[in-house]
């Protein structure tokens, strides 16, 4: 059993200073300095990788990354629905006590890999991963630190634990702010989410248009606004965006499994695939 050890005075004022400051967090930017800032000082990681699950039992994944290691392509295979941050949470499911996974942690001695070599190639190097329930017992929402530089044991256990509901509020409030001010899926048509579907689950342009009975031209040139639209270059990224806003289930097929199994072994598609 892991044992939790008392914060020292020091930390104690830490974690007062993220409470405090957290009240001043509007907007994602603002978040992102936070994490950045006096979170960091408490438990310091590289990628925060959140989800908040709603009343279909969908979940919205949202990912603030300081990592250039750490692309569109990771998030998609961490965030699979056999992967590896499902298996974390079934297995906090369990006891409802935080998950540490693989024992190297960046700036120290090097240890296995808890996540079977998938921590190193999701380029998370390790995870640190906490959730909440509903009054009904259901999952609420999760949070998870990964490239975390500080040693796994009792106290990160404890921290993390304290982070989580505080990381979690916060930004749901922010979410809460972009939700009245006018969300992202009011960007895209039904018919362009029915083709980020079809490409989230591993689809050629002539699949999807086979199964929308459409032609692969209409579908690349949907893809072409779709890019546009969220801003992104690649197909990948457009699924991870619209997975972070909430747009997608993460509910990929065989097809894209597969890809993600093999992650690193092939290049983005873009609108032509």
């Amino acid at each position: 059993m892991i044992q939790h050890p008392d914060f020292t005075a020091e930390e104690e004022q830490w974690l007062g200073r993220i409470l405090l400051t957290a009240l001043d967090v509007r907007c994602r930017e603002h978040f992102f300095g936070w994490i950045q800032g006096p979170v960091q000082t408490l438990l310091p990681h590289d990628i925060l990788i959140c989800g908040f699950q709603d009343h279909t039992g969908s979940f919205r994944i949202e990912r603030f990354s300081a990592s250039r290691y750490f692309r569109a392509e990771h998030l998609e295979a961490a965030v699979h629905p056999h992967g590896l941050l499902a298996e974390t949470l079934k297995q906090w499911q369990s006891d409802s006590q935080p998950v540490l996974l693989g024992h190297e942690y960046v700036g120290g001695p090097a240890n296995e890999d808890g996540g079977d070599g998938r921590l190193r190639r999701l380029e998370l190097r390790n995870l640190a991963t906490h959730a909440l329930r509903w009054i009904d017992g259901s999952l609420k929402c999760h949070v998870s630190f990964a490239r975390v530089m500080c040693p796994f044991d009792g106290r990160l256990s404890r921290t993390v634990q304290v982070l989580a509901p505080v990381v979690s509020m916060t930004l749901a409030r922010v979410l809460a702010s972009e939700g009245s001010v006018g969300r992202t899926d009011n960007m895209l048509s039904p018919r362009e989410i029915e083709i980020l579907e079809g490409v989230r689950d591993g689809r050629t342009n002539p699949e999807i248009a086979v199964r929308l009975n459409i032609s692969p031209l209409t579908v690349k040139n949907h893809i072409r606004h779709i890019l546009k639209k969220l801003q992104v270059r690649t197909r990948g990224h457009a699924v991870a965006k619209a997975l972070s806003a909430g747009l997608l289930n993460p509910h990929f097929g065989a097809t894209y499994a597969s890809a993600a199994d093999s992650l690193g072994q092939s290049e983005p598609m873009t609108a032509e695939s």
